[in-house]
């Protein structure tokens, strides 16, 4: 073991001075397959081609898919891509936003995709903002600096096929440019210049998330494909309960299921019940009762179809409402003055489904109750805000989150 660590010491201190002795690039995806967009800069805007100046423009250029070529301020270019450059700035603003760096326009036969490429410490600036309030303790943006930039190097590449790698979304991470930086953000990234998280030796996944809602999950419960990731192991967590969406519920429709499932072939949707939770009691799996028969889906899989902007996070129960469920209702109300509070919830599951099946029980809808936001795996942003104003420091938030972990400056 310790003569693999000494070349993973030796292997660092070698990249340090080749592929990261300056600060990586990355390239972001903004847009892509566009027909006409218009950039702006006051200083003038600079088209390249292989890295040598084609033309100045004076404030904008105007730019459009025309066929194989682009069409730049009016005249066409074959190549496959181009770059705008800021002629003396510092910014190339699109649709409002501006962005440091440059931006390469990639020719496809669909479009053309934008891309901004920059320094990935300038990226974070545009990035920390959109996963997590400007005005959150500096340790808790440290904490996010270090977990962003682990997974935007850990992810170059991602969408290479479409040349770039990593989008501005929330399926990477989300991007804004320069309009959402500020200088508390500047100094966390400037800070921890450099910093990413290892396992083993090697940059993690840093999965991370918006609130957990009491309790994080493993990476194979949450997704229920890919191998166990020994650093994205659950754990309890009480420190988010200051997120907007520590409590979340609405109501679903039986009619709405019964739509938003037709492709199971099962029928009309009749019952809806979790059928299996984590430990920390996040749902794992939904099993599906219609009139022609069941259906179990995962969890996730029962989210997303019904609307991660509806179902927040897999943390969630299910209750039933309305149809000949009153007496049911009643029913198991009474256990509330036979058991023990801890045992209840537990009873009452067991009751309900067998009643459920036995009486035919028929609702109106379901409501659904949840906590936190997002797959719940990894860091837990609102948690790190909760953990910084107890006066842990970003190291430990980190720990906290990933299991047997260590940090180290890359570059």
């Amino acid at each position: 073991m310790i003569y693999k660590k000494l070349l993973f010491i030796l292997i660092v201190f070698i990249l340090s001075f080749s592929v990261y002795s300056k600060t990586p690039i990355i390239r972001v995806g903004i847009l892509e397959n566009q027909n006409r967009l218009v950039f702006k800069c006051d200083k003038g805007i600079e088209l390249r081609i292989d890295n040598v100046k084609v033309k100045v423009f004076s404030n904008e250029v105007v730019v459009r898919n025309s066929g194989k070529n682009l069409n730049i301020g009016g005249r066409n270019y074959s190549n496959n891509y181009v770059e705008l450059y800021p002629a003396f700035g510092d910014f190339i603003e699109l649709d409002d936003f501006k962005y440091r760096g440059i931006i390469r326009l990639i020719n496809n036969n669909s479009g053309f995709n934008v891309v901004n490429v920059l320094d990935i410490e300038k990226y974070l600036y545009g990035v920390l903002a959109n996963e997590m309030l400007k005005s959150s303790p500096d340790e808790a943006l440290k904490t996010l600096a270090v977990v962003c930039r682990t997974y935007a190097l850990k992810n170059l590449q991602k969408h290479g096929q479409n040349g770039f790698d990593v989008c501005s979304t929330t399926h990477c991470q989300v991007y804004r440019g320069f309009n959402t930086e500020s200088d508390n953000i500047i100094k966390a990234v400037d800070s921890t210049r450099g910093i990413v998280i290892t396992y083993l030796d090697e940059l993690i996944s840093a999965y991370h998330h918006s609130a957990c809602g009491g309790g994080t999950t493993d990476n194979e419960t949450a997704w229920t494909t890919g191998s166990e990731i020994p650093y994205t192991r659950g754990r309890w967590c009480d420190f988010c309960e200051e997120s907007p969406r520590a409590n979340w519920e609405f109501e679903l429709s039986m009619s709405e299921l019964s739509q938003r499932f037709r492709n199971l072939n099962i029928g009309n949707i009749i019952r809806i019940n979790v059928e299996q939770s984590d430990s920390f009691g996040r749902a794992k799996s939904i099993m599906l009762t219609g009139e022609k028969g069941e259906c179990l889906v995962s969890a996730n899989q029962f989210r997303l179809e019904i609307g991660a902007q509806r179902i927040w996070s897999t943390m969630f129960e299910i209750y039933g409402f309305g149809g000949n469920s009153a007496k049911l209702s009643k029913k198991i109300d009474k256990i509330n003055t036979i058991l023990k509070s801890e045992k209840k919830d537990f009873i009452k599951k067991i009751l309900l489904e067998s009643e459920e099946k036995r009486n035919n029980i028929r609702y109106d809808g379901y409501k659904i109750k949840g906590h936190g936001s997002g797959h719940g795996v990894g860091l837990c942003q609102w948690g790190a805000i909760g953990l910084s104003k107890k006066g842990l420091n970003y190291k430990e938030i980190i720990k906290f989150y990933y299991t047997n972990v260590e940090t180290m400056r890359l570059y």
